[in-house]
């Protein structure tokens, strides 16, 4: 859904702009937009021929790309499975699916279906084994039962996204559902308690199967006390010991986990190539 009229900066500008940012010492860059998947629908590109561009720069560093909405990833979904393969571009696909009822998506007036999400999803898993999936929930929509609210607990169950943004539903001044009947706060409450506690779950098992593995990661920002925080090929945040150098590449072990982000220990000195 796109608000107001689309307009794409054109790949030239994100280029010279990209290019500017890694030669003042940036080493991770995000393509972000209120949608990128419908980037350069007004100018006749799309998606992948943007990440194909910012990947072939000769320069050192790493691409995150930001959300995309399920109704735009039908018709570009092999070309883009194609650009994530390009060693520069993290293995994180952010695709919102905000339920796992059709009825409650069609009462919020989305047009995409749970199949084609899924199927989706399944498509990139099948080329990236270790893809981070990041999806977002609205709970407590307008008429959502006991039922619809199963069937989002029973799709983030299935999916086992490792990134999740839950909203509680709240109404919205000049929208269709400002004036339906609302949920009872404590029933929104307790739905995204659940929710909240079941990704949790899934997420802490999915991070326990990379206990013991060597990964090679992106030393990002500062952690608390004197640890460095660094981000994976497939965007897994890992907190080690120490203050290492920002920007530097390391090989770690994973020794530790939690439910959002992984703990390991340095192997590795920093690529001297990244230490600039």
């Amino acid at each position: 859904m796109i608000r107001g009229g689309l307009k794409s900066r054109s790949i030239d500008d994100i280029l010279t702009d990209v290019e500017s940012k890694v030669k003042k010492g940036a080493k991770q860059i995000l393509l972000t937009g209120q949608d990128v998947g419908v980037y350069g629908l007004d100018k006749g590109l799309r998606l992948p021929e943007l990440i194909n561009a910012v990947a072939e720069l000769d320069l050192d560093f790493t691409v995150r790309i930001g959300m995309i909405s399920p109704s735009a990833l039908d018709d570009i979904v092999d070309e883009l499975i194609d650009s994530f393969k390009k060693p520069k571009i993290y293995k994180f696909l952010h695709l919102p699916v905000q339920s796992g009822s059709a009825r409650i998506l069609h009462l919020m007036g989305r047009n995409y279906s749970i199949s084609h999400f899924k199927r989706n999803v399944a498509k990139f898993r099948a080329v990236f084994k270790d893809l981070t999936l990041s999806t977002d929930f609205i709970v407590g929509f307008p008429y959502e039962t006991d039922h619809d609210f199963k069937l989002t607990l029973d799709l983030l169950k299935k999916l086992k996204p490792l990134k999740v943004n839950i909203t509680r539903f709240s109404k919205r001044e000049g929208t269709e559902a400002y004036h339906m009947p609302q949920i009872p706060h404590r029933t929104v409450k307790e739905r995204s308690r659940t929710l909240t506690l079941e990704h949790h779950k899934t997420a802490y098992f999915e991070n326990k199967k990379l206990l013991g593995r060597k990964l090679n990661a992106l030393a990002i920002e500062r952690g608390k006390g004197h640890s460095t925080v660094l981000y994976s090929d497939f965007y897994r945040p890992i907190v080690v010991e120490g203050e290492l150098k920002l920007g530097c590449r390391c090989d770690v072990i994973i020794c530790e986990i939690t439910p959002t982000y992984l703990i390991g220990n340095l192997i590795a000195n920093c690529n001297p190539k990244s230490d600039n």
